[in-house]
């Protein structure tokens, strides 16, 4: 790509050069660059994804946000990749017979923001 003339609001408009494809093997694409999806990489030049996990008719293949609601909010997306997450954290767990989240050993990292600040006050007790 390169950039062309300006637009009616001001921002150069985008030229695609011939000759210039190539293709990535990749685990996972984000696309985040605006509220308008490009999908002509996807096969079914379409997506459909199940409402409940989100995961498109390819398998393993998860879309959210505004790739598949339209232009929306953040706020709507962030929870998309929430529910992708959970539902991407439940395979794993059958998969490979991890512990549900009700039986997972109580952590033994310590919160960090009990820890004292040499910037913070500490109680006259401690």
């Amino acid at each position: 790509m390169e950039l062309g003339e300006s637009d009616a609001s001001g921002r150069p408009r985008p030229i695609k050069i011939e000759g210039t494809e190539f293709e990535i093997q990749v685990d996972s694409v984000i696309s985040a660059i605006g509220q308008r999806v490009e999908l002509d990489f996807f096969p079914e030049k379409d997506l459909h994804s199940d409402p409940e996990t989100l995961e498109t008719r390819l398998p393993n293949v998860f879309a959210g946000g505004d790739a598949v609601r339209g232009a929306s909010t953040l706020i709507r997306a962030i929870g998309d990749g929430k529910r992708v997450a959970e539902t991407i954290r439940r395979r794993a767990a059958v998969q490979f017979e991890l512990p549900s989240r009700q039986n997972r050993p109580e952590s033994r990292c310590e919160n960090p923001a009990n820890r004292p600040s040499p910037t913070r006050a500490r109680p006259a007790d401690a």
